[in-house]
């Protein structure tokens, strides 16, 4: 063969080499950077599953605390007026300045 076929196929296949090689590589960085990135999604969503979690139990929490103060607020609705004038006093001279 002469030296030019001989350089040629050389080069050729260096280069189809090395494109093979290129391909092969970077499809596994793809892969690996693929499963890191789902790694962090799922981190990321176990975390905000785990946030809303204690929002709507600490939202549970204080829906409770208003309900049972509206329920014991609206079981006794009408004031006892005698505890509420107890402490009141009424004389004569308060009402002579009216």
């Amino acid at each position: 063969m002469s030296n030019i076929l001989k350089n040629s196929l050389l080069i050729g296949s260096g280069f189809a080499g090395g494109l093979i090689a290129g391909c092969l590589l970077s499809r596994v960085s793809e892969k690996e950077k693929l499963q890191q990135m789902m790694e962090r999604v799922e981190k990321r969503l176990e975390e905000l599953n785990q946030r809303s979690l204690t929002m709507k139990l600490r939202s549970a929490e204080q829906l409770q605390e208003v309900r049972n103060k509206l329920r014991k607020e609206l079981s006794n609705p009408v004031p006892d007026l005698y505890k509420a004038t107890e402490s009141l006093t009424l004389d004569e001279s308060d009402l002579a300045d009216v």
